[in-house]
Formats: structure tokens, sequence, C-alpha cells
């Protein structure tokens, strides 16, 4: 568990404030471009944002209308949506991919006709359900070669629910989650999820989802939109907390 210490550390890396914070990312903007090594903002079809929120939902699709008789390919869909970071469809899968034995994974059927009402559950669920973590742990555990936490499968899910309602949900990751935690100075976001919450809230994504909302409010009035049309505002806000975190925490590691 990280200490108290080093929590309120990573935050101390972030500005102070949010309109610091804002001030400095719309400078950003301003003097870089739409186009940065940690954050596009353009509408184009090499943004990899939009890239990987289109393929996403399009194996989605593919998944749900699989014959789940054809075991070798409904796996092999299966593991490119979740598991394969190389596609870079989702970025957190790059944590646990070496600690996952990929020939061990989804042997039995049953396990795969799981995993695909899963993905069907989340493409039509209005909510996140912590469940969906629980049903893939149960089946991830098996093929696991080394740690795996469910952490990290509410990381990967939480992307991948964001990505399949990009237009209404937020995209759950490491940079995300933190960049809230440590900029709800005050409880100006919500009330309950803060940076000394216990992980069952910090990892909650429906509470982070408030969160996001409130913090959607504070970036919309304050500087309004950035990108160029045709960019979701949700996958706007997801570059500004990727550019903070590969910026402000990671060099600072």
């Amino acid at each position: 568990m990280q200490s108290i210490r080093s929590r309120h550390d990573i935050c101390s890396r972030y500005p102070s404030s949010l309109d610091e914070t804002f001030r400095i990312w719309k400078n950003v903007i301003r003097t870089e471009g739409l186009h940065g090594k940690h954050y596009d903002l353009r509408f184009s079809p090499y943004n990899v944002w939009i890239v990987s929120t289109i393929y996403l939902k399009k194996l989605a699709e593919i998944i749900i209308n699989s014959d789940p008789n054809n075991t070798t390919l409904l796996k092999l869909r299966l593991i490119q949506m979740f598991f394969d970071y190389k596609l870079d469809i989702i970025w957190a899968s790059k944590i646990i991919y070496r600690f996952i034995d990929f020939n061990s994974l989804f042997t039995d059927k049953n396990d795969l006709i799981m995993m695909q009402g899963l993905v069907k559950d989340m493409k039509k669920s209005k909510r996140f359900k912590d469940e969906w973590i629980n049903t893939m742990y149960s089946i991830v555990v098996k093929a696991r070669k080394g740690r795996i936490y469910w952490k990290n499968l509410a990381n990967i899910l939480g992307e991948a629910y964001g990505k399949l309602h990009i237009e209404d949900s937020p995209i759950f990751n490491t940079a995300s989650r933190t960049f809230i935690l440590c900029m709800n100075k005050n409880n100006l976001l919500h009330k309950s999820y803060t940076i000394d919450a216990p992980d069952n809230t910090k990892y909650n994504y429906n509470l982070f989802k408030e969160a996001f909302n409130n913090l959607k409010k504070e970036y919309i009035n304050r500087i309004g939109r950035l990108a160029q049309p045709g960019v979701p505002i949700n996958l706007e806000l997801d570059c500004m907390f990727n550019y903070f975190y590969q910026v402000y925490v990671l060099r600072n590691i």
C-alpha cells in the first residue's frame, strides 16, 4: 500500500491549483500546437486517441457478433481488445502483458463465453460494473505467470469502458485518476474521491466519473475547448491528464 507521504509527494509534483494547471495547459497548446509528444488534439486519422477508440469499438462489435464455437478467433479478438498493448488500443495493458501466459488464457470455452458476455454488457451498460473486474480476474488468474492485481484489471476495463462510451464517459487510467485525485483540493471536485481515500474508493469508476464530470464543468467554464471540432471533450481531457502525468510525475521518478 502506498504511504501517505508518497501519495502526497506525487501530488506535490502537479501545479498548485486548477487555475494554474489550466493556464499551463492552455499555454502548452498555444506555444507547441495541437499535437505534442504526450497529447494530440487534432481531428485526424493520425490521432492515436481517436484511432484506438475507433478500433476498440470495432473489436467490441466483432466479439459480440462472433461465433463462440470458433474459439481460436474469439480468443484472438479478446486478447487484441484487452491485453495486446502493442496494438495501442488499451494502454493500461502494458503493465500486466508480461505476466500473462497467453497459451493458457481462455483455454476453457466457458471463459470465452463469459468474456464475450462481459463485452456485450459493457457495450450496452450506462454504468460501469465492478463485477466485470471480478469476472476478468477469475479468468486471467488461471493464466498468470507473475503478479496480477485487481487494480490492473480495473485500469484495463475502465479504459475500455471509457473508450466504448467516450461521448459521455471518461477514460479511467493511472494518469486520469492521479490528476483528479491530486486536483481535488478542498473537495472542489468530489467530497469523497480524495488522495487519502482507500483503494476501493480510488478505483471506483463511478465515483471517479462524478469527480471527472465536475472537473469537465470547470474546464469548459474556465478555458473552453482547445481541440479541433470532432474531438470528443472526454478525449481532450484525457490528453491533458496524460500530458501532466508524463511531464510532471514520470519525469521526476
